[in-house]
């Protein structure tokens, strides 16, 4: 099956996280070089984000746990225990953008997706009773 030429997208798109399915092309073909440069542009930025939300994920549940569950927050009001401390936000998203290099046009992964996942849900504590 033959596949389709490759056409390469413009400077500045912006593509999303993807599984690389493509083999290591021989150096021969340009089409199938550039498709397998795309998809692995692709698959480092999936990869990052998986890495990144599970960092999220793992500061989210100290935070919880080690500070705001225990009282020992303080938010934006200066009292320990807090009920209005914010909890940490998740990072941008990582994405294949097509960039012009100093010789060609290429994949770079950047950070500039949304969050890479929600903040995950937790009861907030009760405000400081007087």
């Amino acid at each position: 099956m033959m596949m389709k030429r490759y056409r390469m997208p413009a400077i500045g798109t912006m593509l999303p996280p993807a599984e690389n399915e493509f083999t290591a092309p021989s150096a021969t073909n340009q089409d199938d070089v550039l498709r397998w440069q795309q998809a692995a542009a692709q698959q480092e930025a999936l990869d990052k984000n998986t890495i990144a939300e599970q960092d999220y994920r793992g500061k989210f549940a100290s935070w919880f746990v080690y500070v705001y569950d225990t009282g020992r927050a303080v938010g934006p009001t200066g009292q320990v225990g807090d009920p209005n401390a914010v909890p940490p936000q998740p990072p941008k998203g990582y994405l294949a953008v097509v960039v012009q290099n100093e010789a060609a046009i290429g994949f770079e992964c950047q950070q500039v997706g949304q969050p890479v996942c929600e903040v995950p849900p937790y009861k907030r504590i009760p405000p400081p009773q007087h």
